[in-house]
């Protein structure tokens, strides 16, 4: 897999390739010539319905790309490099293009959305508009867990485009892809939709935190695409090109695309805020898929088994339990549990919305109030003084730790540890994690503070840490 990104390109290859094509038709014969794009005159009826049905599919195509072109612009990255005038001039850092990619303009104000990997290496941003102006841009935000980010040009009464219903398309719908592949501007290609809720695409799992539910399309998307609009037959967004599948650093194919639900979510949260809201539900677990249902007993073939609740998170304060099954998010059908992370991170905090479960062969609806994600992990994290030990301490939140990107709850991390304080002496360092007291398992603050409370002073007290994956202890003396 490579991201449809930067591409470098061959202008040998191209001059090859052009001249090569000139030569073959110069080669034809003038009555093969003459009867390019005339309907042969011995046509069936079935033939001409066929050939009209055709013409009608490329005028569709045509006014896909006349109503989206002007509304995707080229992107060009520009990062500091060395360079040398001559082997006697000193080096000086100039800026040089390192990238190009593509994006769209989502208002007539200046908006851009394209991807984060075209932007993140960047010290500066130029975008190319279809009229062939040039203009600097900033980054109002990005986001990497989608790879998705927001740019702004200082310009007004743009074309901008609309958003589609990525939810509704079907497999097997015809969709068009516009970018700039290998920096040729306004590229315009066509494929059918050919799978949805593809993930683990680029190589890492949800546990990396990554939020993956692609459009799979066989529109050719090449280095350059990236950032680019996926439109359907009414010129709409309904994605954002992101990656490919390659052998050979082209198209074979295999495209990848954000869905439109998600990029819109992401783009109007960092155009509001900076950032990307999470609504966030604080429940770990896996997929039911038909074996496993059948080894559970239960007559489903899809679904989302709940493994971990978080203690007070809005999934334990709803009553969600481990073992219950998930089916239905909201009204929509939960396949996997990738489906449901995805449709929970991407629920407006403050909503309640309804997940029908199967608990113990019954069916029940649980009604649960989605917050958000980052403002939860702030208030859990419940950062406290303590003054006897010279440290400052929070409850750890590790995310990722049920390996589907929620958080999870479990010891105390140190967040900053005094110069002159006791555990300072000791060795201890901010990061670490505090996990026993005395042989006595701790799981938040609270309890650490019980735990010092009781603790025997006078012999010393044990402290089990964790750092880097390694556990140890320390013995505090005060």
């Amino acid at each position: 897999m490579r991201r449809a990104g930067t591409g470098r390109i061959l202008l040998a290859g191209v001059a090859a390739s052009s001249l090569t094509l000139g030569l073959m038709l110069n080669s034809g014969s003038a009555s093969a010539v003459s009867t390019i794009g005339v309907q042969p005159p011995d046509a069936t009826p079935a033939e001409r319905a066929d050939i009209a049905a055709a013409r009608s599919l490329s005028r569709a195509f045509q006014h896909v790309a006349r109503k989206a072109e002007p509304s995707v612009v080229h992107i060009t990255s520009l990062q500091q490099v060395y360079t040398r005038r001559s082997v006697f001039d000193a080096p000086r850092l100039e800026l040089a293009p390192g990238g190009l990619g593509s994006g769209v303009i989502v208002s007539d104000d200046g908006y851009v959305l394209t991807n984060n990997h075209v932007v993140s290496d960047a010290q500066q941003l130029r975008v190319r508009l279809s009229d062939g102006r040039e203009l600097d841009a900033a980054v109002v935000g990005t986001d990497p867990p989608t790879d998705l980010a927001v740019l702004k040009i200082d310009a007004s009464g743009l074309p901008a485009l609309s958003f589609g219903d990525s939810e509704a398309l079907e497999v097997g719908e015809w969709v068009v892809a516009i970018g700039s592949p290998f920096g040729f501007d306004s590229s315009v290609t066509a494929g059918i939709v050919s799978a949805k809720g593809r993930s683990g695409i680029v190589g890492r799992s949800a546990g990396d935190g990554l939020y993956e539910e692609f459009i799979q399309t066989d529109a050719a998307i090449n280095p350059g695409n990236s950032g680019g609009p996926l439109l359907d037959l009414d010129g709409r967004v309904v994605g954002i090109n992101s990656a490919i599948i390659t052998r050979t650093g082209g198209s074979i194919g295999l495209g990848f695309a954000i869905p439109a639900k998600m990029a819109r979510n992401v783009m109007e949260n960092i155009i509001a805020s900076g950032r990307a809201q999470r609504g966030y539900l604080g429940a770990g677990g896996d997929d039911v898929d038909s074996t496993r249902a059948a080894q559970l007993g239960l007559n489903i073939s899809a679904g989302a088994i709940i493994e971990s609740v978080v203690p007070e998170s809005p999934a334990d304060k709803a009553g969600l339990r481990v073992g219950d099954v998930v089916t239905s998010f909201d009204g929509r059908p939960v396949d996997s549990f990738n489906r449901l992370r995805n449709a929970i991170a991407f629920t407006t905090p403050g909503e309640r919305v309804p997940l029908e479960v199967l608990r113990e062969g019954s069916r029940r609806t649980i009604d649960a109030e989605i917050v958000d994600r980052d403002q939860w992990i702030a208030a859990a994290r419940k950062e406290e003084r303590l003054e006897t030990l010279g440290i400052t301490v929070a409850n750890a939140v590790r995310i990722g730790a049920t390996g589907f990107g929620e958080a999870d709850l479990g010891g105390v991390q140190i967040t900053n540890v005094d110069a002159d304080g006791i555990a300072r002496r000791e060795g201890l360092e901010s990061g670490d994690l505090i996990i026993a007291v005395g042989g006595r398992m701790i799981a938040n603050v609270d309890e650490l503070k019980a735990a010092l409370a009781d603790a025997p002073w006078r012999r010393g007290v044990r402290l089990d840490v964790e750092r880097g994956g390694r556990r140890g202890y320390v013995i505090i003396r005060r």
